[in-house]
C-alpha cells in the first residue's frame, strides 16, 4: 500500500500517522512511503520511536516521486533512533534530492528487510534507484543491520548521483554485497562515525556492472575486496589505497587523485586504463593490464 505524505500533523515527524494519509508506512505490510509535492518546498524529516516503520519483514520502500521538486531529509533527532525497516528507494527523474542522516553525532538506526536466510541466491536485493538529476546522500551516522542476521544485496542504480559518506556495512555481522548498476554514478567513501561503525564487512566481489563507482576516501574495508570491474572504477581520494583481491572485469580504471595499487597476483583485468590530474596506479601483481 502507497502511504502518501501531506505533512498535515506538525510537518517533521515521520512517526506520526497525521503527517501521512492516516497510516504511517507499515514495514511488515510492506508499504510504500511516497512524498509527490505536498506540502511544497524542501522536507526536513525526523525519525526516533519504534512501530509502524520497524514492525517486521518484508520492510518499506521509499518513494520521490517527479512531483517532489523540494528535497527529502531524514535524520535522527535523538542520540540513537529506533530502527526503520527499510527494503527499497526510488527517486523519480525531476524529484528533488534526497538524504538519510546528517553530520552530527545522532545515529539513525536502519535494519534492512526482508529478512536474509542466507547469501546469494537467498539474499534480498535492495534496489536503491536515484533517476533524478539531483543527488541522493547517506551519511556517516547511518547505522546498519541485517534483517535475519545474514547477508544482503544493495544494488546501486539510476541514472542519478549516490553520495555515500558511510560503510553501507552491518553492525550486527554479515557481509554485504554490493553491485552498482545504471548509469550513474556512486560516490563512495567507506568509512562511519564510530557510533555508527559496522562490525561485518563487504563481501566480494564489488560488482560494478554500469555507470561509475568513484571512491572518494581509503578504507580499510576496501584492503582485501575482490572487485568485478565491467564498467568504470574510478579512484580519486587523497590517501593512497591498496585493493589486495583480484581484481577482474573489461571495464575502465580511472585514478583522478591519489594511488591506487591493485597488488594480487590473481588478477585478470583486461579493460582501460585513464590516469588524469597526476592519479597513479601501481600494478604490484602479475595482473593481465
Amino acid at each position: 500500500t502507497i502511504r502518501v505524505w501531506s505533512g498535515a500533523g506538525d510537518g517533521v515527524d515521520i512517526d506520526n500517522a497525521t503527517n501521512w494519509d492516516g497510516t504511517v508506512p507499515t514495514s511488515s505490510a510492506g508499504d510504500t512511503g511516497e512524498w509527490n509535492g505536498t506540502p511544497a518546498g524542501n522536507l526536513f524529516l525526523t525519525h526516533n520511536s519504534s512501530g509502524p516503520l520497524n514492525s517486521g519483514t518484508p520492510g518499506i520502500s521509499l518513494y520521490l516521486t517527479a512531483n517532489q521538486t523540494g528535497s527529502v531529509s531524514v535524520i535522527s533527532r535523538v542520540a540513537a533512533s529506533a530502527n526503520i525497516a527499510l527494503n527499497g528507494i526510488t527517486m523519480d527523474s525531476g524529484a528533488g534530492a534526497f538524504s538519510l542522516g546528517d553530520n552530527t553525532a545522532n545515529v539513525l538506526n536502519l535494519i534492512l528487510r526482508p529478512s536474509s536466510t542466507g547469501g546469494p541466491p537467498n539474499a534480498p536485493i535492495h534496489i536503491w534507484a536515484n533517476n533524478s538529476a539531483n543527488a541522493a546522500t547517506i551519511y556517516p551516522n547511518t547505522r546498519w543491520q541485517s534483517g535475519g542476521g545474514n547477508p544482503h544485496v544493495v544494488q546501486i542504480d539510476g541514472t542519478g548521483d549516490w553520495i555515500v559518506n558511510d560503510t553501507l556495512c552491518m553492525a550486527n555481522g554479515p557481509a554485504t554485497f554490493f553491485v552498482k548498476t545504471g548509469t550513474g554514478r556512486w560516490f563512495w567513501s567507506a568509512n562511519s562515525i564510530a557510533g555508527a561503525a559496522p562490525s561485518g564487512g563487504i563481501a566480494s566481489p564489488i560488482d560494478i556492472e554500469g555507470g561509475t563507482l568513484i571512491i572518494t576516501a581509503s578504507s580499510t574495508l576496501l584492503n582485501t575486496q575482490r572487485f568485478t570491474n565491467n564498467a568504470t572504477l574510478q579512484y580519486d581520494a587523497a590517501t593512497a589505497q591498496t585493493l589486495s583481491g583480484p581484481f577482474n572485469g573489461t571495464g575502465t580504471v580511472r585514478v583522478s587523485k591519489g594511488t591506487l595499487t591493485l597488488s594480487s597476483s590473481q588478477s585478470d583485468f583486461t579493460g582501460n586504463i585513464d590516469l588524469t590530474n597526476n592519479g597513479v596506479l601501481v600494478v604490484g601483481g602479475a595482473q593481465n593490464v
